[in-house]
């Protein structure tokens, strides 16, 4: 196996995950034909216990870039049941694992996520580092999925209805100590003891799953199951109003809600068959595409259009006031002399930092203060300045967008434009029916709740801002329609389960969305090809 090592001494087996070439584990189809392969053997074998551990700095991160990217096409070239046979084929093998005679335990070090997690929890026994980092957590929610693998089963059943539910719900991954409280892990130990603790642990524990045991009773706190699912989303913390336009949110409250008081097996059913709607529905694709793919290769093809080049140590700060709180947490700053000089610069959307480097200048603008954005823009030509404030915005923590001006005054100007010209009375209570809440509060615009929104006005908004989109494409303002997308929802707030204004305009060109079509100026146009 080329990457799942496996030692087996005196009827005890390590199984080290360490996939070639890779910072970290995933799980790609190879590695899920691997696991396979071991299930079998550990079935034919039959050893008394077996220990998975990782041979890289952190256990595993999830899903593999090419199975994620199919997440977004294949509702488009498969039947149902190819789907569902796909996707629920990691269940089923975790399943196989957690039903063998032998005594399994994951050894987690560093982050455990996603399907990471999942194979943990469909390990008997759970031993992991002691850190005070949130390490733990399967945050499909946030790609508009679920966990596939068992997770909506298996965590309600570890830590209780409630804390499972919550966890499932926001997506948010919690630290070692607080999983080992709650239930997630049995046993805490340091980084140099992991291997040695989880070998003691598989030698001297029973084999099995404990939900698989006749005295097995679930945890306590099944109140959590007695409402609706607007209860649950609220007592979990999580909008009820936007809740709609994001299926996965029900899909999860369906997942505890049905299946959690059944039989697992037949939770998994339920699970399966709320992934297969989830892959159906283009609001899953939309996310996947911005919110993971395109916001990971956004540094990257900024870095292409500007140059690369490493962050500088000291910047110079050219401001009466104090520099942004993640500009002098990232850098060292000067007042005196430096290469690289940073200046505020008025900007009515946001905050506006100017660089200069030598003789070459570029901006860096974000909508609202930049200690508080996700994403900004990264303004200027080609050359060391450009290339050198994209460096400094991946050390602060944003995600840089190329552009050569500013696009986002052409977005935020369009959106209050738009919101102009539909009027106050129209955009009532669209916020919440269209999550355009942020792009509101960006261009200034307030409008009281009512019981019907007028969801055309919504409609309205939102291709307004696509078409403005458009026009930066077309003229090369932005290089690609993924990074567009970025830039709108990750600094606009445009609504994530669009995936962005250009995606918008694709889900109207297929018809997708009710009472509304593309416009004329765009007809025919794919801005995200299936390919």
């Amino acid at each position: 196996m080329q990457n799942i090592r496996l030692l087996v001494d005196d009827g005890l087996a390590v199984a080290t995950l360490d996939m070639p070439n890779r910072p970290f584990n995933v799980f790609s189809e190879d590695m899920i034909d691997e696991l396979e392969m071991l299930v079998a053997t550990i079935e034919r074998e039959r050893w008394h216990g077996l220990v998975v551990i990782s041979g890289k700095p952190t256990f595993m991160a999830g899903a593999d870039l090419v199975m994620v990217q199919g997440f977004t096409t294949l509702r488009f070239e498969a039947e149902p049941d190819e789907i569902r046979a796909r996707f629920s084929r990691l269940q089923r093998l975790l399943r196989r694992l957690e039903r063998v005679g032998t005594t399994t335990v994951a050894a987690i070090d560093g982050f455990a996520l996603g399907g990471g997690l999942e194979l943990a929890m469909a390990c008997h026994y759970r031993v992991a580092v002691a850190s005070t980092q949130p390490t733990l957590g399967l945050p499909e929610v946030g790609l508009g999925l679920l966990p596939g693998a068992g997770g909506t089963q298996r965590l309600p059943r570890l830590v209780g209805a409630g804390r499972g539910a919550a966890m499932l719900l926001h997506g948010r991954p919690i630290p070692p100590a607080q999983a080992l409280a709650w239930g997630l892990v049995d046993e805490l130990t340091s980084k140099q003891e992991l291997l040695a603790a989880a070998r003691v642990r598989a030698a001297q524990s029973a084999p099995g799953a404990r939900w698989d045991r006749a005295a097995w009773q679930m945890p306590a706190d099944a109140s959590w199951l007695d409402g609706t699912p607007a209860q649950l989303l609220a007592t979990a913390g999580v909008a009820v109003d936007t809740a709609p336009l994001y299926p996965a949110l029900g899909a999860i409250c369906r997942c505890v809600m049905d299946g959690y008081p059944a039989d697992i097996d037949a939770g998994f059913d339920v699970e399966v068959e709320s992934f297969l709607g989830l892959m159906l529905d283009p609001v899953a694709g939309n996310m996947v595409r911005t919110k993971f793919l395109a916001k990971g290769d956004a540094p990257k093809r900024a870095a292409r259009r500007f140059g690369k080049q490493a962050a500088p140590r000291t910047v110079r700060w050219s401001g009466d006031t104090a520099p942004p709180a993640r500009l002098a947490k990232a850098f060292d700053v000067a007042t005196g002399e430096a290469e690289t000089t940073i200046a505020p610069v008025s900007f009515v959307w946001g905050s506006e930092l100017r660089l200069e480097h030598g003789s070459a200048a570029a901006t860096i603008r974000t909508l609202g203060p930049l200690d508080s954005a996700e994403a900004c823009e990264v303004a200027g030509t080609a050359g060391d300045a450009a290339a050198l404030a994209v460096a400094i915005a991946n050390r602060c923590g944003l995600v840089p967008v190329a552009a050569a001006r500013s696009a986002l005054t052409v977005l935020v100007e369009a959106a209050a434009a738009a919101c102009e010209a539909c009027g106050a009375e129209r955009l009532a209570g669209i916020a919440a029916a269209l999550d355009l809440g942020r792009v509101f509060e960006v261009a200034g615009v307030r409008g009281a709740p009512r019981a019907e929104p007028d969801l055309r006005a919504g409609h309205a908004v939102l291709t307004a801002i696509a078409l403005a989109a458009v026009q930066l494409l077309d003229a090369g303002v932005v290089a690609s329609a993924p990074e567009l997308d970025v830039l709108a929802v990750f600094a606009l707030g445009y609504p994530a389960w669009t995936g962005g204004p250009l995606a918008w305009l694709d889900m109207l060109g297929r018809g997708e969305v009710p009472g509304a079509t593309q416009p004329a100026e765009c007809a025919g146009r794919v801005f995200h090809p299936r390919t």
